[in-house]
């Protein structure tokens, strides 16, 4: 996929982005689409949760670890690559991870608010450009709805123009948003 898709696609009127975030998600978001009178974008992605992860059933926020970490939401199938890193961490460096499957945001549950209003940081990560990103439309959310802010990072698709190209996971490492990017920078909060 295009990592401009869903800031070009959300531009058009009622539009909605899917973007599972685990490979079972897939059957749950296409009956959602389909039961809407609303246009739809189908983001795929490969989304493997570790072995032995009791994944929640399908929802638009879902929460995979949490701790005394900072906030970090991930977009899409990119959250599964989080879940195992994260969950081998100390409850106190443990990030409290969420996954967000469905755009544009239009709400963020009251346990996911509770945990931005105490944390110490906020991330989001996604495989998106900058412009039109679920960071951009996070922060616009929660400053409409009166929530304060918390110091934010935001782990983002970086180019297209690498010197090299390569697999999915060679793009992750040279943007910054594979696992170890993230848990370099838990070092450092």
């Amino acid at each position: 996929h295009a990592i401009e898709d869903y800031g070009v696609l959300l531009t058009l009127p009622n539009m909605t982005v899917y973007a599972p975030v685990i490979d079972e998600d897939v059957a749950a978001v296409v009956e959602r689409a389909g039961a809407t009178p609303k246009p739809a974008y189908l983001r795929m992605g490969r989304g493997e949760p570790p072995p032995g992860c009791a994944v929640p059933a399908y929802a638009p926020w879902r929460q995979f670890t949490s701790g005394g970490g900072p906030v970090v939401i991930a977009a899409g199938a990119l959250a599964g690559t989080y879940i195992g890193p994260f969950s081998q961490l100390t409850e106190a460096r443990r990030p409290n991870l969420w996954g967000l499957a469905e755009l544009p945001i239009e709400w963020c549950p009251p346990p996911l608010l509770a945990q931005i209003n105490a944390t110490r940081h906020l991330w989001v990560a996604e495989e998106h450009v900058q412009t039109g990103s679920v960071g951009a439309a996070l922060l616009v959310h929660l400053a409409s709805h009166g929530h304060s802010i918390p110091p934010f990072r935001h782990f983002c698709a970086r180019a297209h123009h690498f010197e090299r190209y390569g697999s999915q996971g060679f793009l992750r490492r040279q943007s910054g948003l594979d696992p170890a990017a993230l848990l370099a920078a838990l070092e450092h909060t």
